[in-house]
């Protein structure tokens, strides 16, 4: 693994994101029969470095070869309690910013909650607490696409439709820049 794509344990790094990368990396080779988890424990240590690395020979032998035990205590010392719970703050203080669009404000939230470790937000008060966090143009396209009231729906509906209006609006936006770009090619001939 390059230096660029090491974890360091720096304050600004994110294990979780470091340990999605790695799960993303794991997942694109053969593992000719060796089974996931000693296939992740195996890999990991080439992806740290510096005081993560010295962390790692000492963790390894705590783990005692388990996958779980190794990444719950990674994420614990490089997301401690403290971040976990201005996570969880930023989750419950989330809005919609100005010139953002619902599907934009949509993807953000979930980048955010995806951040660290499961906050204990349920889908219900997920669905909710973004609902609530929109501007009152967002909430009443989100009503209509609901065909009366968002928070009338169950929260997997709910999440499913902002799903599909985000996925829409990628969907427009890339077809709004090829008949510029086509309009463009016009232009010039």
């Amino acid at each position: 693994m390059d230096e660029a794509n090491k974890f360091f344990g720096a304050k600004e790094e994110n294990p979780y994101t470091h340990l999605q990368d790695l799960e993303a990396l794991c997942q694109t080779s053969d593992h000719k029969g060796v089974p996931q988890d000693l296939y992740r424990w195996l890999l990991f240590p080439f992806s740290l470095g510096g005081k993560a690395k010295e962390w790692h020979k000492a963790a390894s032998r705590e783990a005692k070869g388990k996958w779980s035990e190794l990444v719950g205590n990674f994420c614990l010392h490089y997301f401690p309690l403290p971040k976990v719970q201005k996570l969880r703050r930023e989750v419950v203080d989330f809005l919609q910013e100005d010139e953002e669009s619902l599907a934009e404000a949509w993807t953000r939230f979930q980048t955010l909650l995806k951040q660290g470790p499961d906050l204990g937000i349920d889908e219900d008060m997920c669905a909710q607490t973004f609902y609530m966090a929109i501007n009152k143009a967002s909430r009443m396209h989100l009503d209509g696409s609901a065909r009366g009231s968002f928070l009338r729906l169950t929260a997997k509906a709910g999440i499913e439709l902002l799903g599909k209006i985000a996925e829409n609006e990628a969907l427009h936006k890339h077809w709004e820049e090829y008949i510029e770009a086509c309009r463009q090619c016009l232009e010039v001939m």
